[in-house]
């Protein structure tokens, strides 16, 4: 994966990172982004380290430049440190929390340096597939979901106001979905001085499990039934199943930036060329 250096650290640089091509490799997967039906600029990020089986995805808020930079940034890091701690001998789940606690100390550097940068912040969730296991790490409300033998399951719990009040008994989760804070983080990465601890998990990875990582704009949107119904198609390749995923987020009203990634499932049938 190709790096620039810390001196050349730029929004449309950082930002280019994450705009990557997908590339064949032995275990399948594709993502996608779009700034959405009512946003002229994409502060949601994603990156992968294809040979260490690293995938990341943020979501950046702050204002134009710096919810960009903040998300870049994000996923640049786990990409970059993530794959150095694997390769050390470190547990897929250490690397993904240095990973993480490295993207909030290098976004809290940068926003030092940009007034207009002060306060960014961004969520991330990020996977490492290691040694047939899956480990996750987050922070936010950027989620990951894992479809295995047609069921979908949620891996992630949402730092939100939303979130907290479902666990309160406060509202149902229907009921959630209908307010407008819900989206209010709870944790994030640069926002606060101290680094907020990501949740992480590890779990076994069966050969045909399918990884989905998405930001808020999907899920917003799209009931888990329904991100069920898109998934489950194994006579369909991930680059389709990732368009037919953000269709279906803009078709729904989505007006947010939108990414996902999928990574694993059923072997596909082969892309035409």
């Amino acid at each position: 994966m190709a790096g620039i250096d810390s001196a050349d650290w730029t929004i449309e640089s950082l930002a280019a990172l994450a705009e990557g091509v997908r590339m064949p490799a032995a275990l399948p997967w594709a993502a996608l982004s779009d700034p959405g039906g009512a946003r002229r600029h994409n502060e949601d990020a994603w990156l992968t380290d294809e040979s260490s089986r690293v995938f990341a995805l943020a979501d950046g808020m702050g204002g134009l430049n710096a919810g960009e930079l903040a998300s870049a940034l994000a996923v640049r890091t786990v990409t970059e440190v993530a794959p150095a701690c694997l390769d050390a001998g470190l547990p897929a789940e250490h690397a993904l929390t240095q990973a993480c606690l490295d993207a909030h100390s290098r976004i809290k550097e940068a926003a030092l340096l940009r007034a207009d940068c002060l306060g960014m912040g961004t969520t991330l969730v990020a996977a490492a597939i290691d040694h047939g296991r899956l480990s996750i790490a987050h922070v936010g409300d950027s989620r990951a979901y894992l479809l295995r033998d047609g069921r979908l399951e949620r891996l992630t719990i949402d730092h939100s106001v939303g979130q907290q009040m479902l666990e309160a008994g406060q509202l149902s989760e229907a009921q959630i979905r209908r307010l407008p804070a819900r989206g209010i983080l709870t944790r994030a990465l640069g926002t606060d001085e101290v680094a907020p601890l990501p949740q992480v998990m590890t779990i076994d990875w069966q050969p045909n499990d399918l990884l989905m990582l998405c930001s808020d704009g999907m899920t917003d949107s799209l009931v888990d039934h329904a991100l069920e119904a898109l998934l489950d198609q194994p006579q369909s390749d991930l680059p389709s199943i990732a368009a037919m995923l953000v269709d279906a987020a803009l078709e729904a009203g989505c007006t947010d930036n939108v990414t996902v990634i999928l990574a694993g499932g059923q072997p596909r049938r082969p892309l035409n060329h």
